[in-house]
């Protein structure tokens, strides 16, 4: 009889509603503000505005006046749109079973999920199920413009458009920007009229912009097989451009370097057919690809992963295979990526081109948009 009575006040374990149960897998974690779905678990969070809402375990209705012996029915419990069951015992009061079928969220709850540095919000129905939210996504295509390369880019810009750039435009919230690299103009690297990196285009989701940035590139020489892929992705970063180079002039509020918005993820897509100076070599463990002297004071792979770490930017690629030899690019990016902790199968795209014939890469661009959109919007 105690127990009862005890069970019908909800004063015993077990009487109220069971935990909050999160309605997502992977990245929909609720919870009050500043608890468990913050920025640093990547999840969503939700909380109300007021800091209010029910306890956990209350049941509406549930616990006091009198009943008739026998009778069943479902109150309302917590506050995330639960049930529970409560039967009139012998006794003339209600006993109350636990708390089913809650939400996600608290009807009218503020919802924030984390991207990048920062947070996209949403409000939580009146049915406690969680706003569809999904992360901006800033994309900067960092582009080999050398001698060996320009013909490649230039047969292949418009499905650069057509098969990455429109798709992730459409996709949702994206901007794509446009960068590109060559050498320094120091021999044997490169030519006077060299650069290491240039900003063409600011993120912009203006699919006319990047279509006359990406026909209408400049066209740079090279000297030697590698290039300075490390300098375009040290500033992208976040790191002080060299003096030879020429950043992104970046609106107002974006985070310099990439000219990145806060809240948005990021990713940079490296398009060459060769290895670059300063990064790893593919063929000799350890070592550095025909490193710069260190009076040029250009970065090395070991200056530019900490910040990429940093900043949360991906690294994918586009890039030729050449063979074991020092100047395959693929084998170096496919190791860039594991280092950031990625996989080059879902990042890398890899492609073959005879001697002296340019590629047409229609399926390798296909193959590229298709990873990139599977990354950050499902399939």
């Amino acid at each position: 009889m105690l127990l009862r009575f005890l069970l019908a006040l909800g004063l015993v374990a077990g009487a109220g509603c069971s935990a909050v149960v999160s309605p997502d897998e992977s990245r929909l974690s609720p919870g009050r503000d500043g608890g468990g779905g913050g920025a640093d678990g990547g999840g969503l969070d939700a909380g109300r505005a007021d800091g209010g809402g029910g306890t956990d375990g209350a049941v509406d209705g549930g616990g006091g006046g009198s009943c008739t012996p026998g009778t069943t029915d479902r109150v309302a419990c917590g506050d995330r749109c639960g049930t529970a069951a409560r039967v009139c015992n012998a006794e003339g009061t209600w006993e109350v079973g636990d708390c089913e079928g809650e939400g996600a969220c608290a009807a009218g709850e503020a919802v924030r999920l984390a991207c990048g540095g920062g947070f996209v919000t949403g409000t939580c129905s009146d049915a406690c199920e969680a706003p569809e939210l999904t992360c901006p996504l800033d994309v900067m295509l960092v582009l080999d413009v050398t001698g060996s390369h320009n013909n490649t880019l230039s047969a292949n810009d418009e499905l650069l458009v057509e098969r990455v750039v429109e798709p992730l435009l459409s996709a949702g919230d994206v901007r794509v920007g446009v960068t590109v690299f060559a050498d320094f103009p120091v021999s044997p690297f490169g030519r006077d009229s060299d650069r290491p990196f240039v900003g063409v285009r600011a993120p912009t989701a203006d699919l006319a912009a990047l279509r006359g940035a990406l026909g209408s590139l400049p066209r740079m020489n090279g000297g030697d097989y590698p290039e300075s892929g490390m300098e375009a992705l040290f500033v992208l970063a976040g790191g002080d451009a060299h003096r030879t180079s020429t950043p992104l002039v970046c609106p107002s509020g974006s985070v310099a370097g990439g000219c990145w918005r806060d809240n948005a993820e990021r990713a940079v897509v490296v398009v060459t057919d060769v290895s670059q100076h300063n990064a790893p070599s593919p063929t000799v463990g350890g070592g550095l690809v025909a490193p710069y002297p260190p009076d040029l004071g250009a970065p090395a792979w070991s200056d530019v992963l900490p910040l990429m770490r940093d900043e949360g930017i991906a690294l994918f690629a586009l890039v030729q295979d050449r063979g074991e030899t020092e100047n395959d690019g693929s084998r170096q990016l496919r190791s860039l990526v594991r280092m950031l902790g990625d996989e080059p199968a879902e990042t890398v795209v890899v492609y073959r081109a005879s001697s002296g014939s340019t590629p047409t890469l229609g399926t390798e661009m296909t193959e590229l948009g298709n990873l990139l959109f599977t990354r950050y919007f499902g399939g």
